[in-house]
């Protein structure tokens, strides 16, 4: 990205989502995270395994600290 004149974490030149070079497989992997992720909210209910506080940090994206605690159960 530097030697292309947006600089490093523009995120204007990926390799994933967008610009020039973006994966030609991209729509495919889309999609089918999107069915991955259907099929388990179908499928599993998720809950807190406790009930702290929430503190988020930023790494990269915004995300709950220590993780997501969470659990997943079979639905019924």
């Amino acid at each position: 990205a530097a030697q292309e004149g947006s600089g490093m974490g523009t995120g204007a030149h990926t390799g994933f989502i967008w610009g020039p070079r973006v994966c030609g497989g991209r729509n495919f992997s889309l999609l089918e995270l999107t069915i991955v992720l259907s099929e388990l909210l179908h499928d599993l209910r998720f809950e807190p395994t406790e009930n702290t506080p929430l503190e988020y940090e930023w790494i990269g994206q915004m995300r709950r600290k220590g993780g997501h605690r969470v659990k997943a159960l079979a639905r019924q």
